[in-house]
């Protein structure tokens, strides 16, 4: 680029020094009016010479080789003629001065035209460009320059006449050589700065092409780390994809998908060996109440704990698999007979009901177990496996902490079960669901002090199902929330309307299961339904179980707290069937007792029973307690909780359970009385 301009620039001089050359031949013809041959012939030669030096400026700057002979053809035709015109002029000198200066003439031009023919040799033959320019600037155009001043001082020789014409020529020369010599210095200090400014230029693209190429290494190496680092995760998942098809993803225990492949290898060598097999179905008692009291986090935890402890209690040929939520499947081999698999599920449950202990806090549980054999009660896995989960909810419904085999039966309950449950879910859109209310009666003066609301269910073809069928069966699916919701809030609505009607004001009790209590905002649920049905706290009692009470005492105290600083009323139901405690009778803000049933019903004949009615009657009474004694219905069991100075009774001796309308309203009213 450099270059090119700078031969631009020499070209622009030869064309400012034939300008000015023209502009002094103007002047002389002007002065002198009438040109003589020989000079004349001079300045044809001059002329010559001079479109000579332009063709040879244009030879630099042309690329195209043909263009570039047909230049050369011209000056070399140009050269001849000058050559003839040269000896033209020689031929009519006619001094030997004047002969002299023209041969000086001739010397100047040979000089010079050996400079540029070097330089166009250099350019077209040796294609050297740098080294021709190098020539045209330090020899071609001084011999330029020298090869002018000889012709002047020929043509001031000849020309004496016009010597003022040919002195100021020689000064507009002198001009036009100082602004030459400019130019090149101007074209030379330009050429520099270009180059300097593309030199620079090119040091930055480099540096930010090294720059990029580092970038571009770094980002290839962070991709490259990127995509390591995916094959690696997705190594990672596909290994815990596969591990997830068979095993549970908490307990690390087989999946049923596991199970059902095991359990038919166990099967097949069983057939082949004429063995037997035995399939445990284990279910962990009332393990909602962990989940619901302490947290689903400790709940996983203490699943992961039965799950290590299955592991170690079974034998090394021997499954444990985790059937779902708190079900576990164990798949017992080569047993001989029911009594070593009677023998195993004994030892087991001897397992799970020792204590655990998760993140501080001690859990005690039990479960409940049914068994199947193979091949007495299914050749399949499918059937073995449904068999013995029938066999577990026989277990369970017999009062947990068991084990049961397997018999034909039990499908039959399975279905009923079933059944139940699928019209349970309907029953309170159906209106299928009512209260019945069970006075309760003050023994000293034998009025009516309270009401119990019990809970029936009128199914459209079974009839009157018992509470002890279902109940168990909407605690189990969840159903007894709605239920339970229901219940407390048509008992307080009853209960007000009595009130409204002008009857005597009582209280009403409510069972509450252990569900319902522990789920989240059963306060502010109670807290509700006093403000939507206008029934004063005083007027509500809630009958709680004391399994309930024993699950959490931590969060069971805070809940019992809220309750009884709203002002209800709280009963312990069902006192002496399960886990009695004096402490918790002293920290818990209960206010009465009631005796179960079954302490009741043989009391006039039985020592035990009396003795422990006896009991819980005087140990009530220490704790300033109220005692309520149900399933009363004969006038023994009377006497005898009257003379042990029981406070209240419940049963058919004074009244069965009521509608709300009726038998219910005479005896209010007669309570007024």
């Amino acid at each position: 680029m450099a270059f090119a301009v700078l031969i631009a620039m020499l070209v622009g001089i030869g064309e400012a020094g034939l300008r000015r050359m023209k502009e002094i031949e103007e002047n002389l013809g002007d002065i002198t009016g009438r040109r003589s041959d020989k000079l004349q012939l001079s300045r044809e030669t001059l002329a010559l010479s001079n479109r000579n030096s332009r063709i040879t400026m244009e030879i630099f700057l042309l690329q195209d080789r043909a263009q570039t002979n047909v230049l050369l053809a011209t000056r070399a035709e140009n050269t001849k003629k000058i050559s003839a015109l040269m000896a033209e002029i020689t031929r009519r000198c006619e001094s030997a001065e004047e002969k002299q200066r023209l041969s000086a003439v001739e010397a100047t031009r040979k000089l010079y035209i050996d400079s540029y023919l070097r330089a166009l040799h250099l350019l077209v033959d040796e294609r050297e460009r740098d080294a021709a320019a190098a020539v045209m600037v330090n020899e071609t155009l001084p011999a330029l320059v020298k090869l002018h001043a000889a012709w002047d001082e020929f043509v001031d020789f000849q020309k004496n006449q016009v010597s003022i014409a040919t002195k100021q020529a020689e000064v507009d020369y002198a001009k036009a050589r100082r602004l030459a010599y400019l130019l090149i210095v101007l074209a030379v200090a330009v050429a520099l700065a270009i180059a300097l400014f593309t030199t620079r230029q090119t040091a930055c693209e480099i540096a930010m092409r090294i720059d990029a190429q580092k970038e571009v290494s770094k980002l290839n190496g962070a991709l490259e780390e990127k995509v390591m680092q995916r094959t690696r995760q997705l190594s990672e998942a596909v290994k815990q994809v596969q591990f997830l098809a068979y095993y549970d993803a908490l307990t690390r225990l087989p999946n049923r998908t596991l199970l059902q492949d095991r359990l038919a290898k166990a099967l097949a060598s069983a057939r082949r060996r004429k063995d037997k097999v035995a399939l445990l179905f284990l279910d962990l008692d009332r393990f909602k109440i962990i989940n619901d009291s302490l947290g689903h986090s400790v709940g996983d935890l203490f699943l992961q704990n039965v799950a290590e402890r299955l592991k170690t209690w079974a034998r090394e040929q021997d499954t444990v698999a985790r059937a779902g939520g708190d079900e576990f499947v164990i798949v017992l081999t080569a047993v001989k007979d029911a009594s070593d698999a009677a023998v195993a599920a004994r030892r087991l449950m001897d397992t799970i009901t020792a204590k655990f202990v998760v993140q501080g806090h001690s859990i005690g549980i039990s479960c409940s177990v049914g068994i199947s054999i193979f091949p007495e009660h299914g050749t399949d896995g499918e059937a073995l496996i449904k068999n013995a989960d029938a066999a577990m909810y026989c277990a369970k419904e017999s009062g947990h902490n068991n084990f049961r085999f397997y018999t034909k039966d039990m499908n039959a309950q399975a279905v009923e079960r079933l059944t139940l449950e699928n019209d349970l879910r309907l029953a309170l859109d159906k209106k299928e669901l009512f209260l019945m209310y069970q006075p309760q009666m003050e023994i000293a003066t034998g009025r009516i002090i309270g009401l119990e609301a019990l809970l029936r269910w009128q199914h459209p073809e079974l009839g009157l199902v018992p509470p002890d069928k279902f109940i168990r069966i909407a605690e189990n699916s969840g159903l007894i929330m709605p239920i339970g919701e229901w219940v407390l809030r048509t008992a307080c609505s009853q209960a007000r309307k009595w009130q409204d009607e002008g009857l005597t004001a009582v209280s009403v009790a409510v069972n509450v299961s252990a569900v319902q209590f522990r789920q989240a905002g059963f306060c502010e649920l109670i807290r509700r339904v006093l403000h939507e049905t206008g029934i004063a706290p005083q007027y509500l009692e809630l009958e709680l179980t004391e399994s309930l009470l024993l699950s959490n005492a931590d969060v069971v105290f805070s809940v019992l707290q809220q309750l009884t600083t709203m002002g209800l009323r709280l009963a312990i139901d069902d006192f002496g069937t399960g886990y009695s405690s004096l402490s918790y009778l002293k920290q818990f803000p209960v206010s009465k007792l009631k005796i179960d049933r079954s302490f009741i019903r043989d009391l006039a004949v039985n020592p035990d029973d009396a003795a422990i009615t006896t009991a819980i009657i005087s140990m009530a009474k220490s704790l300033n307690l109220k005692v309520i004694a149900e399933g009363v219905e004969n006038e023994a069991q009377m006497s005898f909780l009257r003379a042990h100075q029981c406070d209240e009774i419940q049963g058919y001796y004074f009244s069965k359970p009521l509608a709300a309308r009726g038998r219910t309203v005479e005896l209010l009213k007669n309570r007024r009385r």
